[in-house]
Formats: structure tokens, sequence, C-alpha cells
């Protein structure tokens, strides 16, 4: 469904075939458009000889991925879901992550279904017109009743999904069935940073993937149309008048004048781990002469409570102080991109016309190959950017 919702939004499905194809996967791969409760949608489903195809284990399925995909953002994607399948199943059946069988999980049809999110959401990012930097979803519905499975008849959901869906927020949706595979609940996982409802946004392209099942509604408010909806947008964005993002920050205050200063490094990691978008610290001479340091940390609306909470464990710091504000910002996202020294990650940033103002190499990235070669750092940059400039001009 997500894969339907996906090529409705303008997800080319001829990428998902080379992909396969190179992968070694012998599978069909079908497109039709069906209309479910009135709404049109995607209908995505993938055949196979059954016969010729065995259970594949999580080495194995792994080994295939690694070796045989292309790097990029959308492999990082399925190696990630399949990884937490199998570690999922492994707690559940009380075996080897390795040595996971995925039954269903492992059918061709899965390893598609995996790939293809991966591949699917990497082409959002390469759209002329949008750039996906987060991935949002409301609450799940999970469903009741049972299912059956290789295991034998199974509750909804079932263990490898709930164990999935641990710290995501699910709801009864009132529907008999399983409404959520371990599958989804994987790719859910997987890719998901937030869950929750919409976000202010400004909606680009709505799609519509959709399932093969008709589901009964216990609370008989009749039967609800088996869709996913898959919406693509800029948060905040007021292209019309002119050519940056708009959003909104939180930036929080406290000034210290009571702490060893070597603290401050570690706050300042606690807080860019829990999402911090800044961290700066300004020197201050405070009441009576005294040296002192204010603290500023921006961050989203929704992470003052953490960020808070972290300032207050960390230091002496007895209160906050924080305000809303309004911030003008550019488009950016991260690529991984061939090199001289092979893939790196490359962070883009462009004006909401999709024009790249700059770039930059990760300096992470960039201090372990200057340690790998034994080349200067500033020579590795040098070479990367060299890289970054005949790639562009090839585009152009």
């Amino acid at each position: 469904m997500l894969i339907g919702a996906l090529i409705d939004v303008g997800f080319d499905i001829e990428k998902l075939r080379e992909e396969i194809d190179r992968i070694g996967i012998n599978a069909v791969l079908h497109v039709e458009r069906v209309k479910k409760g009135g709404i049109e949608a995607v209908n995505f489903t993938v055949s196979y000889d059954q016969k010729k195809e065995k259970p594949r284990n999580y080495k194995t399925i792994r080994g295939m991925l690694e070796e045989k995909m292309a790097p990029s953002f959308g492999k990082d994607i399925a190696l990630k879901v399949f990884m937490l399948l199998a570690e999922a199943e492994a707690k559940v059946h009380g075996i080897d992550v390795d040595d996971v069988h995925f039954h269903e999980v492992g059918a061709v049809d899965s390893i598609v279904d995996i790939v293809g999110v991966g591949l699917g959401f990497q082409s959002i990012n390469s759209m002329s017109s949008m750039r996906a930097t987060k991935i949002l979803c409301s609450a799940v519905s999970i469903g009741s009743g049972f299912v059956m499975t290789q295991h034998g008849k199974l509750p909804v959901p079932a263990p490898a999904t709930m164990e999935l869906l641990k710290g995501i927020p699910v709801e009864d949706s009132g529907i008999l069935g399983e409404n959520v595979t371990p599958t989804g609940a994987a790719v859910l996982k997987g890719v998901v940073e937030k869950f929750g409802g919409i976000p202010s946004m400004v909606p680009e392209k709505v799609g519509y993937g959709a399932g093969d099942k008709t589901f009964e509604n216990r609370d008989k408010g009749g039967n609800p149309p088996n869709l996913l909806r898959l919406v693509v947008g800029d948060e905040n964005l007021q292209s019309s008048d002119h050519s940056f993002l708009e959003d909104e920050v939180l930036v929080i205050t406290t000034n210290i004048d009571d702490m060893n200063p070597q603290y401050f490094e570690v706050i300042m990691e606690k807080l860019f781990r829990a999402g911090a978008l800044d961290v700066t610290l300004t020197p201050l001479i405070m009441k009576k002469g005294r040296p002192g340091t204010e603290l500023t940390v921006i961050t989203d609306p929704e992470s003052g409570l953490k960020m808070t909470e972290i300032i207050l464990k960390e230091s002496p710091s007895s209160g906050v102080r924080y305000k809303k504000e309004r911030r003008y910002k550019l488009k950016r996202w991260i690529e991984k991109v061939e090199t001289t020294f092979g893939p790196v990650n490359v962070k883009f940033m462009a004006d909401v016309e999709n024009k790249i103002l700059r770039v930059s190499p990760e300096y992470e990235e960039i201090k372990a190959i200057s340690k790998k070669s034994g080349l200067p750092i500033g020579e590795v940059y040098r070479l990367v950017i060299v890289d970054l400039d005949k790639m562009k001009d090839q585009k152009e």
C-alpha cells in the first residue's frame, strides 16, 4: 500500500524493476489504478513462481542487499528495515538473529516491498520540487482478531508486529482483521521520525495506495476504504513571498555561573543527541562582577520540555527562559555521493526552487578519510569538493 501511494506521488516503478533485477529476484510487478470507497488509488502487487522460492534467513537477505544493491539512501532504509524485522523475530522465537528464517517476510514479495519503500522515499528526495527532510505518521490502527501464519493461528497484532510497535502510539480502529503486518511495522519503525497528527505544512502532493482486503467494521459504522494516504509537503513554506522556507523554533536560554566549564561539553552533546537544532555558549558578566555563561538552545517547539529536562538535570540552573521565534532558512538535505574516496554523505543547501547554493561534505566522514588515507584533512576536503563540482557540471 505504501509503494502504491509512493507511485501515486511520482515514484517511477521502473527504478524498482531495475533494482530487483540487479538483486536477482524473479518477480513481476503489477501496477493498476482502482477505486476504494469512491477514491482512486494505486494498487501495487507482486507475482512470482512460489514453487521455485524457498524461505531465506536474515544473513542471506542482508548479503544479497549489501552485495548487489547500489549505494543509496534507499539501500540504507532496506537494510535497516530487515535488521529490525530480524531482531523482532529473533526475540519472539528465542533464536539467533542470523538464523531467523522469515517465511512470509522473507518471501519475494516482501523483499520487493521493503526495497521498493526504500527506493520510493529516495525518489521523493530527487524530485525537483521537494526534498524530504523528515517522515511523520499518524497513530497506527492495529485491528483485532486472529491471523493465520507459518506458526499457526496468532492474535492480531502478531507477536513480531507487537514487538516492533513498542514505543509507537497505536489505536483500536474498530476493524476486524490484521491492519499492520510485521513488514509494515518494521517500515514504520525504520523510517518514521515522529508519530502524531498532521504538522503545519503546505501540501504539495497526495497519493493513495490501495489494499486488497475489505475489512469488517466492528462498530457497524460502515466499512472504511482500505487505503493508505501519503502527503508530501513543506512545513510553513512561503514560496509566493520569498525564496526561503519559513518555520517556527523554540529558543531556550539560561545563565550559569557556578559550574565547572568542562561540564558544558557533556551537556551540549546530550542536547544535540536529543535533537537540538543548535546549542551555543555566550560569556557574560553577571551580578557582583562574576563571570558566567549563557546557554542557548534552538529546537523545534515540540521538544522544549525534553531540552529543559536535560538542562535542569545536568547543570545547576534552577530555571530556563523560552520564546518562540520565526525563522527563514534554506532547504537542507543529505545525499550519499560517490567521490574519489568512495561514497561520502554530503549536505546540500538550496532555495525553494531547489537552486543549490552550498554543498558541504560531512565533517566526521572527511576526518575519517583523512585518518585512513594519511592525507591532510584540508586536502581531502578540497578533493571531495572538486568531485562535487564535476558532478554539478555534468548535471547542468
